[in-house]
């Protein structure tokens, strides 16, 4: 009697499969596979030390391990490298980074990694007040200027290397439009952030800015000269004189020197003939809060001969 389809070769069957069983187990567990791994650099600087620049933040890995092991790995099995700075100066220091430094997931080797060798730039760590400047941004409007600025507080510490923190002149607030103000302002503001590695112990100011209006100074040559009650026939030398006025600038920057009168009345003076009189002019047409500035100018008035 013939054996069934199933009984027939039964234990090359049963070989066919264990064979397979144990290439699947060694496929799984025991086969590797390369992976591309970067590892965080923390660095352990001593409290008076800084690292300036640039420093590298990360070593580039090859790993090899059982594909079992890759299939449960995640970026929170990596361990930080950490570079101990023990007993270092200031100056270029150079540090090699040993396949020991780098504490690879359970099951898994290292094969490569790169940098082998990382440069770094120390300096000694120092603190200092450095004086606190508005940035202020445009100008106050047409006839107003800045009176004063004040910083509270005016100065500010900064931490850092000490060849950068010894070089520092200011250190400026946040832009602070002023564009078309005629008012003045008091506001908060931040300091500008400092440039790694230096950092700031304070972060904002107090920062007043005084705006008042501006007072000029200009000269009109040519104020025509008038004559008040004065009989007719009579002359005036010079018929023009200069006069220096000093106000708002937005009141003398746009007034013309045909709205001003230099007056005489010699009404006083009379009934003087033929006499030759000199008399300071008044001034007339000047604009509020403008001043006349300087000595009142003198003219010559010849009156006419009595018939």
């Amino acid at each position: 009697m013939p054996l069934p389809i199933v009984g027939r070769h039964f234990s090359l069957k049963l070989f066919s499969f264990l064979v397979s069983l144990l290439l699947f187990f060694f496929v799984s567990v025991e086969s590797v596979t390369p992976v591309e791994v970067d590892f965080p650099i923390v660095y352990d600087v001593p409290d008076d030390m800084l690292i300036m620049g640039r420093a590298p933040t990360s070593i580039h890995t090859t790993l090899q391990g059982p594909w079992a092991a890759f299939q449960d790995y995640t970026s929170q099995d990596v361990e930080p490298i950490v570079v101990k700075l023990e007993q270092v100066g200031p100056g270029v220091l150079r540090h090699r980074i040993q396949a020991s430094d780098i504490l690879a997931p359970a099951g898994m080797k290292i094969i490569a990694f790169r940098p082998a060798e990382i440069e770094l730039s120390l300096d000694r760590k120092s603190e200092r007040l450095i004086p606190v400047s508005a940035d202020l941004i445009d100008r106050p409007a047409f006839g107003f200027e800045i009176a004063d600025v004040r910083v509270d507080p005016k100065a500010v510490a900064v931490e850092g290397p000490i060849s950068m923190v010894q070089t520092l002149d200011f250190v400026y607030t946040r832009p602070i439009d002023i564009s078309g103000r005629e008012s003045s302002l008091s506001l908060e503001i931040d300091v500008k952030p400092m440039s790694n590695p230096l950092r700031l112990k304070t972060s904002g100011v107090q920062v007043q800015i005084e705006i008042v209006e501006q007072f000029v100074e200009r000269t009109f040559e040519n104020v025509r000269v008038q004559l008040s009650n004065a009989p007719e026939g009579s002359r005036v030398s010079p018929e023009k004189v200069v006069v220096y006025l000093k106000g708002p600038r937005k009141v003398l920057g746009t007034l013309n020197e045909k709205v001003l009168v230099a007056k005489v009345d010699i009404k006083e003076d009379l009934p003087a003939s033929g006499d030759l009189l000199e008399k300071a002019v008044k001034l007339e047409g000047v604009p509020e809060r403008t001043l006349w500035t300087g000595l009142a100018p003198k003219v010559k008035i010849q009156l006419p001969k009595r018939r």
